[in-house]
């Protein structure tokens, strides 16, 4: 008699229901909130005929910020879960909320009906392929006098090794577990930037030891270190381009407006960029 082989859960249910472990950097620190506040206070004060904004994903951070009375505050996603599990009962300060289950190349939404987009690190989704599909259809719901902020997770310039990332796990050079599987991703790219999550959590599996042994040692909490569990027999792949990869995908609907580094740990690997739609394209 044969079994068949039980399918993991999908990685984007099993995200949900890890949301409240995951921490900085994979999650905005408050040096991340206060610049997209910013954006947002730029967009009120800017005025003009859009009454909209837009979250690309459904990061509670950025559908929580001081949205002002009298605005409409659109998350989309494709994934119910993440739309079930942490979208609901986010608060938009006096604007109202409402969740889209949308594709980003695709939004259900009207040309130039769109103030202000928001991301946090929506590019390491969909590669770099579907990353200029995803510009153009940002760009297209955008308003000509619109913004758009995002932050991005990019590789560095010279690769790590992934053994170098084990050592500095087991010598405790990390804040927290987030930090160490940030950067083992990172590690384990192709040359084009891309990572099948499952690797990750090969790794770890096979190099790491037990992951309550590891939380004990540099004490972390056991919950967390867990968090990578959601990796495993995944097919999912995610995108760490460098930033000049990143630039040249969006370069064609964007022009680059002002760049941030952030001081926290990984800061350099987040950069925050503000583009303005690009005029040449009507």
């Amino acid at each position: 008699m044969t079994t068949r082989a039980t399918e993991p859960i999908p990685l984007w249910e099993q995200q949900a229901r890890h949301w409240t472990r995951v921490k900085a950097p994979l999650r905005p620190s408050g040096e991340d909130l206060r610049r997209a506040q910013q954006e947002v206070d730029r967009w009120v004060a800017r005025g003009g005929r859009s009454t909209s904004g837009l979250v690309l994903g459904v990061t509670p951070e950025l559908v929580g910020l001081n949205w002002p009375e009298g605005r409409r505050v659109l998350a989309a996603d494709l994934s119910r879960p993440m739309i079930r599990g942490v979208f609901s009962g986010s608060k938009a300060g006096n604007a109202r909320s409402f969740a889209l289950l949308a594709d980003w190349s695709a939004l259900p939404l009207a040309d130039r009906s769109v103030g202000l987009v928001l991301g946090d690190g929506c590019f390491v989704l969909v590669g770099q392929e579907a990353g200029r599909l995803v510009a153009a259809g940002v760009r297209r719901i955008l308003e000509a006098e619109g913004s758009f902020l995002i932050r991005v997770f990019v590789r560095p310039g010279t690769a790590e090794r992934p053994g170098t990332v084990r050592d500095d796990l087991f010598a405790g050079h990390f804040g927290n577990f987030h930090v160490f599987k940030f950067r083992l991703l990172m590690s384990l790219v192709d040359g084009a930037g891309n990572v099948r999550v499952a690797e990750a959590y090969e790794f770890f599996r096979e190099r790491c030891g037990d992951p309550g042994s590891l939380a004990r040692r540099l004490g972390w909490p056991v919950e967390e270190v867990r968090t990578i569990e959601a990796y495993r027999d995944q097919r999912a792949v995610y995108w760490f381009p460098t930033p000049e990869e990143f630039l040249e995908t969006v370069g064609g609907e964007f022009g680059l407006e002002e760049t941030l580094t952030p001081r926290y740990e990984m800061g350099d690997r987040c950069p925050i960029f503000v583009f303005r739609p690009r005029r040449d394209r009507g």
